[in-house]
């Protein structure tokens, strides 16, 4: 579907999904609803990339995403989305200092850098 709406509903309910699946203990079978998300909130991004909404909702994905494949076994492979996470949310911490929101994110996408490397 072309609305972004419903894409963005969809990218973050398959973050969602991916999350409760890792948390629930199969984080290889979380990488696929996370790589999903990921692409969804790539794709809306590309149609929009100052939105900062989309910029977080891919940051958190990324996060998510190396987090899973970390816990999954594949630790060399996490850096590569826990490093974009990182940079995605420096990058909103930059134009919005005081975001608390933004800080946070930032700390745990660094903490999910850290325990990979």
């Amino acid at each position: 579907p072309k609305s972004v709406v419903y894409q963005r509903g969809l990218a973050v309910g398959l973050r969602e999904l991916g999350v409760a699946v890792r948390e629930g203990g199969r984080a290889g079978e979380a990488v696929e609803p996370l790589e999903r998300s990921v692409a969804l909130h790539q794709g809306l991004l590309d149609g929009d990339p100052k939105s900062v909404v989309y910029q977080r909702g891919l940051a958190v994905g990324l996060r998510e995403l190396g987090v899973a494949v970390r816990e999954g076994g594949r630790a060399g492979e996490a850096v590569e989305p826990l490093e974009r996470s990182v940079a995605l949310c420096q990058g909103l911490l930059d134009g919005d200092p005081k975001s608390v929101v933004y800080q946070r994110d930032l700390a745990a996408a660094r903490s999910a850098l850290k325990l990979t490397r």
